[in-house]
């Protein structure tokens, strides 16, 4: 139901539009300039009871403050959605076969977050340690299509993550394991100390 206090959600296609945008509002927000802003405080803590958070107000204030994605323009909050064109996901339908693994919660490092801005958005990660649920070698990813989990850790980060355990096999039989986010309330997925 739209509102006069209702966000404005943008969508942005193709991969060199979303870096271009991308930046320009990265940008804009470091120079604090023009009518763009950060989500305030209060405004953070307005969105952390709106989504139930499962992760101490704090940590949410920290993690969501420094998103790009997400921001105010003339007060109205606004959320961009970035999502590559069709010719460059690489993946087509029944390329992979995804099964259901049960839940898990992890801590690992991640190496590679160039699409962390995209929806869906996911991690490459190594150095993985399982706190919960199954333990299984060669979970490489963490994948999301919800877009609060867009931006949540940078290359080099280490973080800690809970969701579905997925074994993911490919056209050629080759396996590994991805961590899904966003099926269940209690998903997260947070950078932790060193």
């Amino acid at each position: 139901m739209t509102t006069e206090n209702s966000d404005i959600d943008f969508v942005v296609y193709g991969s060199k539009n979303c870096f271009r945008v991308h930046g320009v509002l990265q940008e804009l927000l470091e120079k604090q300039e023009a009518e763009l802003a950060r989500l305030s405080v209060e405004e953070l803590k307005r969105l952390y009871g709106e989504r139930e958070a499962k992760v101490s107000l704090e940590k949410f204030i920290e993690q969501e403050g420094r998103k790009v994605i997400q921001a105010k323009f003339k007060d109205r909050e606004f959320f961009v959605r970035f999502i590559k064109d069709p010719e460059e996901v690489e993946e087509r339908y029944g390329d992979r076969r995804y099964k259901p693994m049960g839940r898990a919660e992890i801590v690992a490092r991640v190496v590679d977050a160039s699409d962390a801005i995209f929806t869906p958005c996911t991690y490459i990660v190594n150095e993985v340690r399982f706190l919960e649920g199954r333990s299984v070698e060669k979970l490489t990813e963490i994948t999301s299509f919800r877009g609060r989990f867009c931006e949540q850790a940078y290359e080099g980060d280490l973080i800690a993550a809970r969701g579905k355990l997925e074994m993911v096999t490919d056209r050629n039989g080759e396996t590994h394991y991805r961590l899904l986010l966003g099926g269940d309330p209690n998903d997260y997925l947070l950078a932790v100390d060193d």
